[in-house]
């Protein structure tokens, strides 16, 4: 169960596979049984939150019946519903559900009785911290990537780009501008100068929504590689002449403004020439 509190959304998830469970068999399992029937697949999710419910969906399947529970007065809550998905196949997939809601963004406790013994009750207690910041001023952001031969070993061209898939996700939502530099043999950059950071341009950059929840972005089996997009067409290849891009990287910066650099490399450059390191 993940939060956006950004988006009002909170996001369920059903993985497809689980690590192996090691040891004995749970006896329960033992004469387990398949489903023979025609339908192999049914999910049910009772949700109840503390605010309006403005939408149930789910982007990985098709299908999905979303009630709400009746009232005392008898009309549809806005704050209960049961989605249930029903299919002929087996999970191909894992099961995403995404749920909008008001008051997110609210502290709030949930109390649920339990009938078998009375007098017992479970808790769960959410605290919301809420700081009042100074306004943020306008701010860069510049990312520059190694992607010379040796940033194959140990897989570092991967972990490079996730890393600045999951920093472009973590950035300041107001007044913030960023650019993204590559650097081998030769350097490039994706935009001549800074663009704002909004979703189209970090689509163009990662090829993900900023409309996704942070968890997701550590989810591994969302962060593919695609040639749609800049990070992920990168290819470590060539040698590594880090003075060049860096001259490039910095002169490009905005001198009006606070500027945050952030250099991702393995460190076997081919030379480094005492006026970079000045």
């Amino acid at each position: 169960m993940n939060y956006d509190f950004l988006s009002d959304k909170v996001q369920l998830l059903l993985p497809l596979a689980l690590g192996q469970r090691y040891g004995v068999l749970p006896e329960q399992l033992e004469d387990a049984a398949g489903n023979t029937g025609r339908i192999k697949l049914e999910i049910t999710v009772e949700i109840q939150m503390s605010g309006r419910i403005r939408s149930i969906t789910s982007p990985s399947h098709q299908g999905l019946s979303v009630d709400n529970y009746p009232t005392h007065y008898g009309r549809p809550s806005r704050r209960r519903a049961i989605a249930k998905l029903s299919s002929k196949t087996y999970l191909e997939r894992d099961f995403e559900l995404v749920i909008q809601a008001n008051e997110l963004e609210r502290s709030r406790c949930f109390v649920e009785n339990d009938p078998r013994l009375p007098g017992t009750v479970a808790l769960q207690l959410m605290l919301i911290p809420h700081f009042k910041l100074p306004p943020v001023l306008e701010q860069e952001y510049l990312f520059l990537i190694d992607r010379s031969g040796s940033m194959t070993q140990l897989e570092c061209i991967e972990m490079a780009q996730q890393c600045v898939t999951l920093l472009l996700r973590c950035l300041p939502n107001q007044n913030t501008v960023f650019n993204i530099f590559d650097f081998a043999e030769t350097h490039n950059q994706l935009w001549p100068q800074s663009r704002p950071y909004d979703n189209r341009n970090v689509q163009e950059a990662v090829g993900l929504s900023l409309n996704l929840s942070i968890y997701w972005y550590l989810y591994s089996h969302l962060i593919w590689h695609s040639q749609t997009n800049y990070i992920y067409g990168l290819e470590a290849n060539g040698g590594t002449e880090l003075s060049n891009a860096m001259q490039a990287f910095l002169g490009s910066r905005r001198a009006s403004v606070p500027t945050a650099a952030f250099v991702l490399t393995d460190g076997l450059v081919d030379a480094v020439s005492h006026r970079l390191v000045n």
